[in-house]
């Protein structure tokens, strides 16, 4: 293994192996899978987890940098406490948006702080930068020249057409959010070393994410990179601040032109002004903060957000008469809500202070230009990722989790190694414990792939009207992932087709359990009517009309389940409201809606 080892006595191949994962992570989109833009990549986040701690493991006499017991106390807490809240609620441990995905992580970072030393310089730092420069510039081409490529008529807005390589504006912004600090410190630090080479590049990379996030018209992560931006300020005021204030200016007065031009004044108008978009995650917010008060202590269970919204959602509704809520979510677009709603308020506070200490760390450590900290450039993208967490599902991407975990390590290793504590051997049964955790993360990232590829296969069987094939997938992938509510739902959709009514309620009902999705209670419902069950029918209908009031397929489904139940007046009643029902952007769908509506009612016997 020797030949591994570069001249500083650090072994490269690891190092490239996370660095390639964490660039497939962010970058590359699987196609041909079921959710090419999470499941695949979180998989990959495994699968490079495992292989660098195997490499690793495998020296004669790996290191790692010493670090006081209480810091490991600290960044293992919120594990435990997740751990232990799924323990209590009975959730599925092997579920794949459970417990265990926290875990991967975990082994990511235990394998970049493996392989990682503050003599090596700043790779992860530059490595981030560099691919938000990519991430900011492709942004920038999706805009300027997507429609070469990609179908964007179906898109709800201009926001929408920069959706980078992640799937949503959003996370692309907080995205590039978080590698803004970092590029200006390498702008900065290129402009110091006198490298004119290096100088045009990296104020290219900076300028690239600027143009990027702007483009995204995501205004939390303009706030996120504020704030981020904000820190490095005050952690290196050394940094020569003119040069970079007149690189994002330009970047942001080229972005504004190419949105101006490309989509003109009205509809950046409308990008901007998305007053619904606020309303909605405040109504979130405080629905998360019921659940939240309801179970403060252990939570509803990893993984079980989606299942325990609707009644709080409702009940919120109900007191305060609201009939215009057309969504339903299965994330807060809150970390710190979501996280308290799972796993219970003492896994939130464990994680803050995992926050709260890397903060302090980096900020202590911040030392002036030239000594090669990366510190204080990575405090300040914590900073930026602590705050783009307020309004979306930040640490549950893998592209933004594994920035995350790069973030931490950048910061302890740098910590740990200015102190002077040097590094130490690890031990034995240290290294057999890693080397079961990544033989582990590989049958995982296996599981997840398999899984995954069984979904695309059964949806694609049931398109083509081949019901026993997507029955038959569906239920192999679901002995592997039992609470993988797509998976049930599937399996419903290919059961019905069948024949097999009594598999396809049970199924349904399974769907509708594990995520309670309008399409799931669609499902279900539409199953217990043709079953003759058309009380259950009207329960799940009714629910659902109260959890989404704005929304007119579940009323209509609604008074036609209750004119079969030969409930006149109820239905008279509920279908005379979607007539007059109106949302705020009319759509062809609505208008089918009313004429069906219109249609049932003529067929109601008259007033008594």
């Amino acid at each position: 293994m020797s030949e591994l080892r570069g001249g500083n006595g650090l072994r490269p191949l690891p190092r490239l192996v996370l660095a390639a994962g964490i660039a497939l992570v962010v970058i590359v989109i699987i196609p041909g899978l079921a959710n090419p833009f999470i499941v695949p990549k979180e998989s990959l986040v495994a699968l490079v987890s495992a292989f660098a701690v195997l490499i690793l493991v495998a020296d004669r006499r790996p290191t790692v940098a010493r670090w006081p017991r209480w810091w490991t106390a600290v960044l293992a807490a919120p594990l435990a406490v997740i751990s232990v809240a799924a323990l209590l609620n009975g959730a599925d441990l092997l579920a794949s948006d459970g417990p265990l995905r926290w875990w991967i992580y975990a082994l990511f970072f235990v394998a970049l702080r493996l392989a990682s030393r503050r003599r090596d310089g700043e790779w992860l730092e530059r490595f981030l930068a560099v691919l938000g420069g990519v991430e900011g510039a492709l942004v920038t081409a999706q805009v300027l020249a997507g429609e070469l490529v990609f179908d964007f008529a179906a898109l709800p807005s201009a926001k929408w057409r920069a959706f980078g390589t992640l799937g949503n504006p959003n996370w692309v912004g907080g995205f590039l959010a978080v590698t803004l600090p970092l590029a200006l410190a390498r702008r900065d630090a290129a402009s110091a070393s006198g490298d004119r080479r290096a100088r045009w590049g990296s104020s290219l990379m900076a300028g690239a994410i600027v143009t990027g996030l702007v483009l995204t018209f995501s205004r939390g992560a303009w706030v996120a990179a504020a704030a981020g931006v904000a820190l490095l300020a005050l952690l290196r005021r050394d940094l020569a601040w003119r040069r970079v204030a007149a690189t994002c200016a330009a970047a942001a007065a080229l972005a504004g032109s190419i949105a101006w031009l490309r989509f003109g004044g009205d509809e950046v108008g409308a990008a901007l002004g998305r007053r619904g978009s606020v309303e909605g995650r405040a109504r979130m917010w405080a629905v998360s903060a019921s659940m939240i008060a309801a179970r403060p202590f252990t939570g509803w269970g990893p993984g079980r957000f989606a299942a325990a919204y609707p009644p709080f959602q409702r009940d919120y509704l109900r007191a305060r008469g609201e009939s215009a809520v057309t969504d339903l979510t299965d994330h807060p677009h809150n970390e710190y809500l979501h996280l308290a709603a799972e796993a219970g308020v003492p896994a939130l506070l464990a994680f803050l202070g995992v926050l709260g200490l890397a903060l302090w760390k980096g900020m202590a450590a911040s030392v002036p230009r030239g000594t090669g900290s990366a510190a204080a450039p990575a405090a300040a993208a914590l900073v930026a990722l602590a705050v783009h967490a307020c309004v979306d599902t930040t640490f549950r991407l893998p592209a933004t989790a594994a920035v995350f975990c790069a973030l931490l390590v950048t910061v302890f290793v740098n910590a740990a190694e200015e102190s002077g504590a040097g590094r130490r051997p690890l031990l034995a049964l240290e290294r057999a414990a890693l080397a079961v955790l990544a033989v582990l993360a590989i049958l995982q990232a296996t599981r997840l792939l398999v899984v995954d590829r069984a979904l695309a296969g059964a949806r694609r069987a049931l398109a083509s009207g081949d019901a026993a094939q997507a029955q038959q997938v569906a239920e192999e992938a679901l002995r592997l992932d039992a609470s993988h509510a797509e998976l049930w739902a599937v399996l419903a959709l290919a059961s019905q087709q069948s024949g097999d009514e009594p598999g396809a309620l049970a199924a349904a009902a399974r769907a509708r359990a594990l995520r309670p999705s309008p399409e799931n209670v669609y499902l279900l419902a539409d199953l217990e009517r043709g079953r003759g069950r058309s009380v259950r029918a009207i329960a799940e209908l009714r629910d659902l009309s109260e959890t989404v009031p704005g929304l007119l397929l579940p009323r209509v489904l609604l008074g036609e389940a209750l004119a079969e139940d030969g409930q006149i007046e109820a239905a008279r009643g509920v279908l005379t409201a979607v007539l007059t029902m109106r949302s705020k952007l009319p759509s062809p769908n609505e208008q089918a809606l009313q004429e069906r509506a219109a249609r049932v009612l003529r067929t109601l016997p008259a007033h008594d």
